[in-house]
């Protein structure tokens, strides 16, 4: 199966989503399907992908204060472009 996971977005939510959308791709990497990881308030949406089952999925940390507004505001402007 080919999924694609949505994480990250505007919010200040943005590092849990980004966190738990690559715990995902491995729990479905492990299981044998195909992942990719889409961001769309980021420069760059694709984060990741394809991955193949045995790809490795880099950890990403969560940071203890939540994104600036200008940071919110940036990926705001992306989101909606």
């Amino acid at each position: 199966m080919r999924t694609v996971i949505l994480c990250g977005g505007e919010s200040s939510e943005r590092d849990v989503s980004l966190a738990s959308g690559r715990s995902v791709a491995r729990a479905l990497l492990e299981r044998g399907h195909e992942v990719v990881l889409v961001d769309p308030a980021a420069a760059v949406p694709v984060l990741a992908g394809p991955l193949r089952p045995g790809d490795a999925v880099d950890g990403f940390a969560v940071a203890k204060e939540p994104p600036s507004l200008a940071d919110q505001r940036q990926w705001r402007q992306r989101m909606h472009a």
